[in-house]
């Protein structure tokens, strides 16, 4: 092969290869904040037991948030928790289960 030919090949290949490049450049999905709920939302309970299989850590946690008053109190007994403690993600998880509500106060 030439050098004229390399160079043709050369041009054909490299623009092809930047093409591909980046069309597989993942693109960044922009951050999102995460929401906190304050600790002086009251928490209403919707059901006697968790709707979810018994047993699991995610059932206990969300016996814990059932019997609690308040998020401040609910994540003070998440936390203490021996094994697998829990958080906020299980006060969020219980709301969407249905088997609380948060009843934030006015004011």
């Amino acid at each position: 092969m030439n050098e004229e030919g390399a160079a043709i090949i050369a041009a054909d290949i490299i623009p092809a290869v930047d093409d591909a490049t980046a069309a597989l450049a993942v693109k960044e999905k922009p951050k999102q904040r995460r929401t906190h709920i304050k600790h002086d939302v009251i928490i209403s309970k919707q059901m006697e037991s968790p709707p979810i299989r018994s047993g699991t850590n995610r059932y206990r946690n969300m016996e814990v948030v059932m019997q609690c008053h308040t998020v401040g109190e609910a994540l003070a007994q998440l936390k203490a928790l021996e094994h697998s403690p829990g958080g906020g993600t299980d006060i969020k998880l219980a709301e969407k289960a249905g088997a609380i509500t948060l009843l934030h106060p006015t004011g």
